[in-house]
């Protein structure tokens, strides 16, 4: 019954993503114009962050590799579509730097400015 109710909760929560055409839909303060964006979703294979910079790669869903590194900014992070806190890190990494095992995430970036970029972490609510 549990799993069947976390099923549920996750369709209804990607629904919020996903636009008429189908294509994923960053969320609304995300501002950059859509033929300028891109989005990956997938597991993060390789992860590193300091007080001023964060990297990762990640593989995706659709079959890529996809590498970035970015200005460390708590303001670019979402948990489950939420508002990332400092104490999320806990839920993200095994201790600060160190990325937990088969940790997800929906990456949006707008290619014209290279400082907007967010990261929604995927992480199971019951784990």
């Amino acid at each position: 019954m549990v799993m069947k109710s976390a099923v549920i909760l996750s369709g209804i929560v990607l629904c919020g993503y996903v636009s008429a055409e189908g294509r994923l839909r960053p969320p609304a303060d995300f501002e950059c114009d859509p033929n300028h964006m891109t989005s990956w979703t997938g597991e993060l294979v390789f992860y590193w962050r300091d007080r001023l910079q964060l990297g990762f790669t990640i593989d995706t869903d659709d079959g890529t590799q996809e590498s970035l590194i970015l200005p460390y900014s708590q303001h670019n992070f979402l948990i489950n579509g939420e508002e990332f806190t400092h104490a999320d890190w806990s839920r993200v990494e095994s201790e600060e730097g160190t990325l937990k095992p088969m940790v997800r995430a929906r990456v949006w970036l707008c290619d014209n400015d290279g400082h907007a970029t967010l990261i929604d972490w995927q992480v199971s609510q019951y784990i």
